[in-house]
């Protein structure tokens, strides 16, 4: 008898953990389902974005709540306990990328988005959302953008080969080359230091 084999990617898109570290968020298609972590089993499914949901984010004041962005255009506001969506938040472009950072809303998005050419590095614009203003901030273009992280005022951005880092009260942007493509990034939970890879 042949052995049989299960696996394979469960989504191309990062996957994202409740706060408490019980559900475990993952992007598929429009979609997002919810799985527990020790049975393996879906929760619930979110529905309601109409493009390919690039990322789910934990609310960080608010530990029953989840964001999803889209290509859509638009971030959504989940209740986790019973996948309510709760508000649904127009960003002007496909969103790419994002992060949730207190009250604010930091998202890569394509203002010129082209079909054919899907997986093809773009020049995209870095915006925030405040939240309770509900204001939408341009604060700079990034060529390629692959991710984003945010600590605390400095948001970071990477290209193919650059690293973009823009501090939101002086609005000073400084931009880095490395000789390899970068393929992530991320802030270290409590000192001022930034990894890309």
């Amino acid at each position: 008898m042949e052995p049989k084999y299960a696996g394979g990617n469960l989504t191309k898109f990062p996957l994202t953990y409740s706060l408490d570290g019980k559900i475990l968020f993952c992007c598929c298609s429009t979609l997002v389902k919810l799985i527990n972590v020790k049975t393996l089993e879906h929760v619930r499914v979110l529905k309601g974005h109409t493009a390919t949901v690039v990322g789910v984010c934990a609310n960080p004041l608010n530990r029953l709540q989840v964001f999803s962005a889209s290509k859509d255009g638009t971030v959504r506001v989940w209740d986790v306990s019973d996948g309510t969506c709760l508000d649904v938040i127009e960003m002007g472009a496909p969103v790419e990328h994002f992060v949730v950072s207190g009250d604010t809303i930091i998202a890569n998005v394509d203002p010129k988005p082209n079909k054919h050419y899907e997986d093809q590095p773009r020049s995209c614009r870095i915006i925030s959302y405040h939240l309770p203003s509900r204001t939408l901030t341009k604060l700079y273009k990034s060529k390629a953008c692959r991710g984003i992280a945010v600590q605390g005022d400095i948001i970071a951005s990477i290209g193919t080969n650059s690293l973009s880092i823009y501090r939101r009260s002086s609005k000073k942007l400084i931009r880095l080359t490395h000789s390899h493509s970068l393929t992530t990034i991320v802030f270290h939970p409590s000192d001022s230091y930034l990894a890309t890879g």
